[in-house]
């Protein structure tokens, strides 16, 4: 046991470089100093050492384990266990349909589904599909890609799609885990209107007994149902009104300073309708923000409505900018950021890591899209993959309004989950053609999150 005390440090670099995702365990680590490579995590729940490297590996202890002081103590840690805590919470967008079949458990007629659409928006990406899809037959399906202008048409490229695929509670189970290890601490889920394809993840994430801290805010979006029959009670939009606000009284729902939070996603005259009907139902205070489409510092939407902080989604207009790139909008969002928060207002930033408003734009099946500018052959320049530098901006950025901006900054996200970046190297973990799980920006994440300075 002394010999093995002796070499365990010595172990672990070299351990590094030849089995980086191997597991090791050890039974004593009273003697064992904080790696050179990767922290030390202990758990208390299940009295266990964990190393994070490029993802967690368990070191088994028993109840003599001392730890060596230059341990990091996080309760509770990821492996396995809770969200981390965080005294300014982050969320990410999720704006997914994530059903390759419909609600109804029925696949389409002639088209994929709206997922598998945007999916296909890009040669590069026409293999990539949520971590969760099925390997089934490949499905061709006739995409326009590019317009030839000398002939007057459109070129089409036929494109390889699983469409046999759907969430399920395991499935939404696993996401949580993945969100855990991103240290992040709450979904930011669109509402869309229980019983449709864009309900199903926020309706399984609401059933799940197993969030592990992980929690949940919502945008409102779209109730379906007919808004002026209000408060009919057999109507849809009268229900997921009284849905919304039974979530924000749930344990799980996320809170800033001890009120829920939602997110406004509307006009400002929709929105003002929806505010008044939710916080007759609420009764309560509510940390209110009103949400934008790409970026801008107006204020007076928050104000005139009484609300507390302002953001946005970020997508691109329908021209052609092909030089601008994710590099651009994050000076964008940083200097516009700032300026809100030098007139004292409060702002919630989101960071936008992939966007792809174009990809609809570019299908067969939707004529009057064909008469949009913008799509002049050259999608390369339309998709844009985050460098870690890139991304490393954003996290520096958001540690530094965590520790001097928290009187204007509460919360902040990231854009996004899948929505609008179902093919490109959004958050969620995807399946290659291969069968292999790309989870690069999980563990990009992962290891800024928990090994920064607490």
């Amino acid at each position: 046991m002394k010999k093995q005390k002796i070499l365990f440090g010595f172990i672990l670099s070299v351990l590094w470089y030849v089995t980086a995702f191997s597991q090791n365990v050890v039974k004593d680590t009273s003697n064992v100093k904080k790696p050179s490579v990767g922290k030390l995590y202990y758990q208390k729940s299940d009295n266990n050492l964990y190393l994070y490297r490029n993802g967690f590996e368990l070191m088994k202890t028993d109840s003599k384990t001392e730890l060596p002081e230059d341990t990091v103590i996080v309760e509770p840690p990821p492996a396995g266990g809770n969200s981390l805590v965080s005294d300014v919470p982050k969320f990410v967008w999720v704006w997914g349909f994530f059903s390759g079949k419909t609600y109804q458990d029925k696949l389409e007629g002639n088209r994929t589904h709206y997922a598998e659409q945007s999916a296909m928006s890009d040669t590069r990406f026409k293999n990539q599909r949520p971590f969760f899809a099925k390997d089934i037959s490949a499905t061709n399906v006739q995409v326009a890609y590019k317009y030839d202008a000398q002939n007057d048409r459109w070129l089409f490229d036929e494109r390889y799609a699983d469409t046999d695929w759907k969430m399920t509670q395991k499935e939404c189970d696993q996401s949580i885990d993945y969100l855990i290890k991103s240290g992040l601490q709450y979904f930011n889920f669109i509402y869309y209107a229980n019983g449709y394809d864009g309900a199903i993840f926020r309706t399984f994430f609401e059933n799940s007994q197993n969030k592990r801290g992980v929690k949940a805010a919502y945008t409102v979006g779209q109730f379906g149902g007919n808004k002026d029959k209000y408060p009919n009670e057999s109507d849809d939009y009268t229900k997921n009104i009284k849905h919304l606000v039974w979530a924000l009284k749930q344990d799980w729902y996320q809170k800033i300073d001890g009120k829920p939070i939602v997110f406004y996603y509307n006009s400002e005259e929709e929105t003002r309708v929806h505010l008044q009907r939710i916080r007759s139902l609420y009764g309560g205070e509510m940390y209110e923000v009103y949400v934008e489409s790409g970026f801008g510092t107006d204020y007076r939407p928050v104000v005139n409505n009484q609300m507390e902080a302002r953001s946005w989604y970020y997508t691109y207009n329908s021209e052609a900018n092909r030089s601008h790139k994710i590099s651009s909008i994050i000076d964008e969002t940083i200097n516009g950021t700032n300026s809100i928060i030098s007139n004292n207002f409060q702002v919630v930033p989101t960071f936008t890591i992939a966007f792809d408003q174009r990809a609809r734009q570019n299908y067969p099946y939707d004529g009057v899209q064909y008469g949009r500018p913008g799509y002049d052959g050259f999608p390369n320049s339309y998709y844009n993959w985050i460098t870690l530098p890139e991304l490393n901006r954003y996290f520096s950025y958001g540690y530094d309004l965590e520790k001097n901006k928290k009187a204007f900054v509460k919360t902040y996200g990231f854009a996004n989950w899948d929505e609008n970046s179902e093919a490109a190297d959004t958050l969620m973990p995807k399946k290659n053609i291969d069968g292999s799980i790309n989870n690069r920006m999980i563990n990009w994440f992962g290891n800024y999150y928990y090994n920064i300075a607490r």
